[in-house]
């Protein structure tokens, strides 16, 4: 286990939101991260479609499809999924060309211009998304403020960062994907806006998330075993794996007084035990800008391994 710790359709304000930015991308047409040398075999999937938010009854996801040609052959898909606002969430890429890249054992993947490529993780990998075909399904990537970022600031993705990410690069040795998203400030702004909107749903005040301190989970890690000792027996036996994202409501005193937990991947067997463990979780409050305690959330993943 590892903690990283519709309302649906399109809103005609969002997709405004969406389709206009003057933002120049951080990348410009063949500037690729310094990782990338020439005679690398590179692959451009182009937009096939406009950017689609779906505002859920629990979580928000951003999605567009992308393809060579445009044709239903070559079609590919990219989304993000977020339970809450926060800097993190949940990216799912599938299409054919995305087999190349699944089961290499070495994988490399690059988000925004100014910052070099990382390895992928081999956990949570590989999935498949149905009409679309092979899925590479990352349970958590974050667009983090800076270094040294001091709190009060604004739930959600740092669009600040966002703003440095105009395309999702893969490589496996010499062969290269760019799934060229064009400016991601946008769209990550109505991702915000959605997730916001989960707030009030669950009787928070989105204003003082605006400027905030965030909870800190002081148990963390004795809460973390325990979930961890708890790997459904069933679920371990047939070796199945899974990906959940969880949040809880924190009150003023700390105390959690509400669980959600949610599949980022499809399981038969497996359903996580975190939600009962989480009463005894400890965390300090979150506080608005002028340091008054707030009822708030936390929000994390959580990833099952068998092996």
């Amino acid at each position: 286990m590892e903690l990283s710790i519709a309302r649906a359709g399109m809103i005609s304000g969002i997709a405004a939101v969406i389709a206009m930015t003057s933002a120049q991308p951080a990348w410009a047409d063949d500037d690729y991260p310094n990782e990338l040398a020439e005679g690398d075999n590179v692959t451009k999937l182009e937009p096939i479609s406009p950017w689609n938010i779906d505002f859920a009854a629990d979580k928000c996801r951003l999605a567009r499809l992308f393809g060579t040609r445009g044709d239903d052959e070559e079609r590919h898909f990219l989304f993000f999924e977020q339970v809450a606002p926060q800097s993190g969430f949940a990216m799912t890429m599938a299409g054919p060309e995305i087999a190349r890249y699944r089961n290499g054992s070495r994988v490399e993947m690059g988000m925004e211009g100014n910052e070099p490529m990382e390895r992928l993780e081999t956990l949570g990998r590989r999935g498949t998304v149905a009409s679309i075909g092979p899925a590479i399904v990352i349970a958590t990537r974050s667009l983090g403020r800076a270094p040294g970022a001091v709190a009060p600031y604004s739930a959600g993705i740092d669009l600040d960062e966002a703003a440095n990410v105009d395309r999702i690069v893969l490589r496996r040795s010499r062969r290269v994907l760019s799934i060229e998203t064009g400016n991601m400030m946008p769209p990550f702004q109505a991702l915000n806006a959605c997730t916001f909107d989960l707030l009030e749903s669950w009787g928070l005040d989105p204003e003082q998330h605006r400027r905030y301190t965030p909870s800190q989970w002081q148990n963390m890690e004795a809460i973390a075993r325990r979930i961890q000792a708890n790997y459904p027996r069933r679920a371990l036996n047939s070796g199945e794996n899974g990906n959940f994202r969880m949040r809880v409501i924190i009150e003023t005193d700390g105390s959690v007084s509400d669980c959600f937990m949610g599949q980022s991947t499809e399981t038969r067997r497996l359903e996580s035990p975190a939600c009962d463990e989480m009463s005894d979780a400890v965390f300090t409050p979150a506080k608005d800008a002028a340091g008054n305690p707030i009822r708030s959330f936390y929000a994390t993943s959580i990833s099952y391994r068998s092996n």
